[in-house]
């Protein structure tokens, strides 16, 4: 098995299956939102309840993604390809692990330093990092949707897809 293959599919799997319990969380939340005066004593939750079970949902998926974005990214840093043997070209040599990659990425020598250093939620952040550290760097990331939430579930799972193919 090539190195690091396990890490990265299961960074992706994980963030797939974090991804489908949001949505099972969002799609009956979303419906609870919409009342009106006659529908309100009928709900299960006050409106109020379900947008905040909503916005929850929404930092569930993206503290998901920052995790995946972070193990695949780190892992690619280490060598590891992902599932369909791709990686992108390291400018320097690999690093030991995951841990070594973290301090090199940040710029720190300290452990908690150089996790609170790290911005994986900013793609835009993360595409410059990219390019400090691969030859060649970052998919697009030109997508359209109706909803937002869900054309953001589904820009997660296509950008993971284009990261991390197989």
């Amino acid at each position: 098995m090539t190195r690091g293959l396990s890490s990265q599919k299961r960074a992706k799997k994980d963030l797939f299956s974090s991804l489908d319990t949001v949505l099972r969380i969002y799609i009956p939340a979303r419906e609870m939102c919409k009342f009106d005066y006659d529908s309100f004593e009928k709900t299960a939750y006050h409106p109020n309840v379900a947008e905040k079970i909503i916005g929850l949902s929404f930092l569930s998926a993206v503290a998901a993604w920052e995790d995946f974005i972070s193990h695949i990214y780190l892992g690619y840093l280490c060598g590891y390809t992902s599932p369909n043997g791709s990686s992108p070209e390291l400018r320097a040599g690999k690093c030991q692990d995951k841990s070594h990659a973290l301090l090199l990425a940040s710029g720190e020598s300290n452990y908690r330093d150089a996790e609170r250093r790290m911005r994986w939620g900013n793609l835009r952040w993360v595409k410059s990092l990219a390019s400090v550290h691969f030859e060649n760097d970052n998919p697009s990331d030109d997508h359209h949707w109706g909803d937002v939430f869900e054309g953001y579930i589904s820009l997660f799972e296509r950008l993971a897809e284009e990261i991390c193919p197989g």
